[in-house]
């Protein structure tokens, strides 16, 4: 089965870029030990397309280091709070489904967080009150 084809990134993300992503790029715009989500992907005629998203709950700058090489550019927030990194890396999952992210986001370790997707199956009570199902 083929992958789907990336989608563009709206410029309604809340996401702050898009960036290259290099370390200059990544040492210019993101605080060092941040927490944050972001969309990695390509820029094409001026449009950024989402390959894969993600958060870091320690240190957005060195989870975007690693993927240098991997690919073009990247967009980002950064959060004071993991919750709220998790929530905006769950939202932009289901906006793109992009094929570089293979499955729904993982909520942080000892937490209860549940997907703020309505309609996902894991936005329930049933997912905060089973922590063994996604940590």
């Amino acid at each position: 089965m083929a992958k789907p084809a990336p989608k563009v990134a709206a410029q309604g993300s809340g996401l702050l870029g898009p960036f290259t992503l290099t370390a200059d790029s990544i040492a210019e715009h993101i605080e060092p030990l941040s927490i944050g989500a972001y969309a990695l992907g390509r820029l094409r005629d001026g449009k950024f397309f989402v390959r894969k998203v993600g958060r870091d709950d320690r240190d957005l700058a060195g989870a975007l280091t690693a993927q240098i090489g991997a690919h073009d550019a990247f967009k980002f927030r950064s959060y004071v709070s993991t919750r709220k990194a998790f929530e905006k890396e769950c939202q932009l999952f289901h906006s793109f489904i992009p094929s570089g992210t293979a499955a729904h986001p993982v909520r942080p370790p000892g937490t209860r967080f549940v997907c703020p997707v309505t309609d996902c199956e894991l936005s329930g009570e049933g997912w905060a009150s089973a922590p063994e199902r996604l940590t």
